[in-house]
């Protein structure tokens, strides 16, 4: 009788051991189920975007076909291949765009042959800031370079190889090392003086979702202007609809200006003037001080 007791005894706790094991299993398999779909589900999506392989096209319909007066050898401005790649696979509003110096190969009548990092491309004309091979600077000229920045003439050395100051760089003169404090020796052929208003990479002022903004321009067709705005972000606006700013505007201290605060202008007053590097420091209506440089203001109308 013990021992049969015995065996039922050990079945039991056999069995109950087995649908122990069972349920743990089951248990497990289900949580490493409901891991791998949750990791599935959280996983990001590849942003990879490939290499666009087709035809640049100007992304504003609405403006003008553009000839240049690049040459082929000479040094040009335009943005690169990669970020022209993003013209054409997002929206142009969400692509930031950035002149760096490319190379003509083949000038055409609305697209051209560029040369960038080892490669040719065609790239709409309206792209494209041709840079003058032979440009001479003199003491307080204003330049254009890559990027769109601005840069003053200080010294007053080989004029094809001038020494400036940066102008697009915000001012620190607690850091020598920041570019607002540091001197720059331009090479001949990768600058442009800026003499006129209104030529490629002049500053001017835009209508914008309302409100005045300072930009830089591009190129200007029939009665369009496309321009590069604050944050890399490019428009196409009405010429009617813009205004140059002065690249060297005449002020002096006390005068009342439309001074740049983010990309907009809003009134302030000079309290210092430096010409020799193009600088003028400003209290703004509502307290705020800065120091501004020269295409970051105009004077108040």
């Amino acid at each position: 009788m013990k021992a049969k007791f015995l065996i039922i005894a050990l079945t039991a706790i056999l069995s109950a051991a087995s649908c122990q094991t069972t349920e743990t299993d089951k248990t497990a398999d289900t949580t490493n189920k409901t891991n791998t779909e949750t990791a599935t589900k959280s996983a990001p999506a590849s942003t990879a975007t490939p290499e666009f392989t087709g035809e640049y096209k100007f992304p504003f319909a609405d403006f003008p076909a553009a000839k240049t007066t690049a040459q082929a050898g000479e040094k040009v401005l335009v943005p690169s291949f990669r970020q022209l790649d993003e013209t054409m696979q997002k929206d142009i509003k969400d692509v930031v765009l950035v002149w760096d110096e490319g190379e003509m190969v083949k000038p055409g009548d609305e697209k051209s042959e560029i040369k960038m990092f080892g490669k040719s491309k065609e790239v709409p004309n309206a792209y494209i800031i041709p840079i003058p091979p032979s440009e001479k600077a003199k003491k307080g000229d204003i330049l254009l370079t890559r990027g769109l920045d601005y840069e003053i003439v200080v010294g007053d050395g080989d004029p094809t190889k001038p020494v400036t100051r940066r102008l697009s760089a915000r001012w620190d003169d607690k850091d020598k090392e920041n570019y607002s404090q540091k001197e720059f020796m331009q090479e001949p052929g990768t600058f442009i003086v800026l003499t006129k208003e209104m030529q490629p990479g002049a500053p001017i002022t835009v209508e914008k979702d309302g409100k005045t903004q300072i930009a830089k321009l591009i190129r200007a067709e029939g009665d369009k202007v496309f321009a590069s705005i604050y944050g890399g972000r490019t428009g196409v606006f009405p010429k009617s609809q813009v205004k140059p700013i002065p690249l060297k505007p005449s002020v002096k201290e006390g005068d009342k200006i439309m001074a740049e605060s983010f990309s907009q202008l809003k009134p302030a007053t000079v309290t210092k003037v430096d010409q020799e590097i193009g600088r003028v420091w400003v209290k703004f209506d509502d307290g705020k001080e800065e120091v501004l440089a020269y295409g970051d203001f105009m004077p108040a109308t």
